[in-house]
């Protein structure tokens, strides 16, 4: 099995390593090939299967038989794919969050200052393990990131499949959008995905803090920032852990619920 993205992808069973991508090599030529070697996909499959059960219903409609014969080129197809690789990892990203984050909080556990010296001098935290600290702002990143592509995945194909399947004149970007956040009950995690995402991947950065208290357990409670200055804890420069727990529970509920209801319009036709 693959090691590493930094280190040799190579395979037991034969003889030559993939390049790695740590590797300081020549880009590949203008036909986009290191060599003359043939280029194999991994097989898919699909785990989730979210879109299965939308297919049936259509197949099962002969009215709609025009759809089934053009599905595989069809941009629906693309984001079915799309929708379910994504709901497939992202709760591997949001994992990936916690296993760092663990073990920056023992550096601080680990500090040679006693916590209690940082609260009272208000300083900021020091740890020592750093590449704890990056592994969870790359993870926090890429599930927000991920997160909001996933939101838009769902968005376009609700858009796509009521304009093909129900002749609904195209629903515009914003409205899909809307019609996205409402297949919850609550709506402000939608709200809260679209601008944070915005931040990270336009504006600015992540950063760490935690919300200590001596008197509670766990002690650290931690805060994602979006502001570098010191004391910017402001709702608009941060990102709670209860905000990434909404989302990784609302995000998945509003595909199911957006595909069933889509399977009931179909069945209606």
């Amino acid at each position: 099995m693959p090691r590493s993205f930094t280190h040799s992808l190579s395979f037991r069973a034969t003889r030559s390593a993939t390049i790695p991508l740590s590797h300081h090599a020549s880009l590949p030529g203008r036909h986009g090939s290191y060599g003359l070697g043939q280029i194999r996909e991994l097989e898919y499959i699909a785990r989730i299967g979210w879109v299965k059960p939308l297919l049936s219903a259509v197949r099962a409609n002969r009215r709609l038989e025009h759809l089934v014969l053009r599905w595989r080129q069809h941009r629906l197809s693309d984001l079915a794919f799309a929708i379910d690789t994504r709901l497939n990892y992202l709760p591997n990203l949001a994992e990936r969050i916690d296993e760092p984050m663990r073990r920056v909080v023992a550096s601080l556990s680990e500090s040679s200052q006693p916590l209690a010296e940082y609260l009272r001098r208000r300083v900021a935290l020091r740890i020592t393990d750093r590449k704890a600290l990056s592994d969870v702002l790359i993870a926090a990143s890429s599930f927000m990131s991920e997160s909001r592509a996933l939101f838009e995945n769902l968005a376009e194909f609700y858009r796509e499949f009521t304009k093909e399947c129900f002749g609904q004149a195209s629903i515009g970007t914003k409205a899909s959008y809307e019609a996205m956040a409402r297949m919850t009950r609550r709506r402000g995690w939608a709200t809260a995905l679209q601008k944070k995402r915005h931040d990270i991947l336009h504006r600015r950065s992540l950063w760490l803090a935690f919300d200590i208290d001596l008197d509670r357990q766990p002690l650290f409670e931690p805060i994602f920032l979006l502001n570098w200055r010191p004391g910017s804890h402001r709702l608009k420069d941060t990102i709670r852990r209860e905000t990434v727990l909404e989302i990784r529970q609302r995000l998945p509920e509003a595909a199911h619920t957006m595909r069933d209801r889509l399977i009931k319009r179909v069945k209606a036709v």
